[in-house]
């Protein structure tokens, strides 16, 4: 597999071919993301390979509730939630699937995120998985959590290494 593009969503984005094979999140990218981009309600990246759309994933800012035991073990008692970069959307082109896009793209978004503690409080990064992906994010360190939602999405967090380990001189 050769290198992937990582482009910020414009209006230049052509969709029309692009399935991930749910209707929701097709739907989502092709009608509603860019206006919640123009709106900075959410910030959707367009993955390329070769010149073609192979994925998206959309991302903004959230928090999570973090339990008493998380709390006591790391110190820090005052803070009910903790900052997270919430992924909305994760999506690979039914064309492109179990090819190692996926696991290439979600790499690069944890890298990205990572980078961003320099300037940004964050703990966790913070996602919806459908029940078919679970065993892929685990592969990656996401764990389940106790979060329930009335639909069959299971919500699924990572914990960002300190910031102190990451960037020691």
């Amino acid at each position: 597999m050769g290198k992937l593009t990582y482009e910020p969503l414009s209006a230049e984005h052509e969709f029309l071919a692009f399935s991930c094979g749910d209707s929701n999140i097709d739907n989502y990218i092709k009608k509603e993301a860019y206006a919640d981009q123009c709106r900075a309600i959410s910030s959707t990246t367009v993955v390329k390979y070769e010149g073609k759309i192979v994925g998206v994933f959309t991302t903004r800012c959230t928090q999570i509730e973090i339990q008493n035991e998380e709390k006591v073990s790391s110190g820090i008692y005052y803070d009910r939630y903790w900052p997270a970069i919430e992924v909305t959307y994760f999506a690979i082109d039914k064309n492109y699937q179990n090819q190692g896009f996926g696991m290439k793209m979600l790499k690069h978004l944890i890298l990205r995120v990572v980078i961003t503690t320099q300037w940004l409080g964050v703990k966790y990064i913070f996602l919806w998985s459908v029940p078919n992906a679970i065993a892929f994010y685990e592969k990656l360190g996401f764990e389940k959590t106790d979060i329930l939602e009335k639909s069959t999405n299971t919500a699924m967090r990572f914990l960002l290494p300190e910031y102190n380990e990451l960037f020691k001189k």
